[in-house]
C-alpha cells in the first residue's frame, strides 16, 4: 500500500479517536503499531522507487548533457568551418585584386611599349620616306637637266 494512504490512515484514526481532558486521546494501540508497521513495510518499495526515479532523471539529464555537447560541437565545427572558407574566400579575393592589378600593369606597360614601338616604325617610315622623296626630287632634278641638254 502507498505510504502516503497509510499516513491519511493513521491520521483517520488519531482524529476519530476519543477525546480526553486536558487535550489528550485515546487511541486503539493495536491499530496504530499495525499501521506503523505497514508504513515500515511500505517504506522500502517507496524509497526504492525514488531511488529508481532518481536514476532516471540523472541518466535523462546526463543524455541531455551529451547532446548539448554534441550540438554545440557541431555549432562550433560549422562555425570554424564558415571561418576558413571565409578566409580562403578573403584570400582568393585578394589574389584575384593582385592578379588583375598585375595584368593592368603589364597591359599599361604593353600599350605603352607599342606606342613607342609604333612611333619607332612611324619614325624610321619618315625617314625612308624622306630619303626616297630626296632621292626622287634628285632624280627628277636630273631628269630635267638631261632634258634640258638634250
Amino acid at each position: 500500500m502507498d505510504i502516503l494512504k497509510l499516513m491519511d490512515r493513521l491520521e483517520e484514526l488519531m482524529e476519530s479517536s476519543r477525546s480526553m481532558p486536558f487535550g489528550k486521546k485515546l487511541i486503539d494501540e493495536d491499530k496504530v503499531f499495525v499501521l506503523i508497521n505497514r508504513i515500515r513495510a511500505a517504506m522500502p518499495e517507496e524509497i526504492k522507487q525514488a531511488r529508481q526515479i532518481s536514476k532516471e532523471r540523472e541518466k535523462i539529464l546526463s543524455q541531455a548533457q551529451e547532446e548539448a555537447d554534441a550540438m554545440l560541437e557541431d555549432a562550433r565545427q560549422k562555425v570554424e568551418q564558415m571561418i576558413v572558407e571565409s578566409e580562403i574566400l578573403a584570400a582568393a579575393e585578394r589574389e584575384a585584386g593582385r592578379i588583375l592589378q598585375e595584368a593592368e600593369i603589364r597591359a599599361s606597360e604593353t600599350r605603352a611599349g607599342a606606342d613607342h614601338y609604333a612611333g619607332d616604325v612611324l619614325s624610321r617610315v619618315a625617314d625612308y620616306l624622306e630619303r626616297a622623296q630626296s632621292t626622287i626630287s634628285a632624280a627628277s632634278s636630273d631628269l630635267q637637266s638631261h632634258k634640258s641638254e638634250d
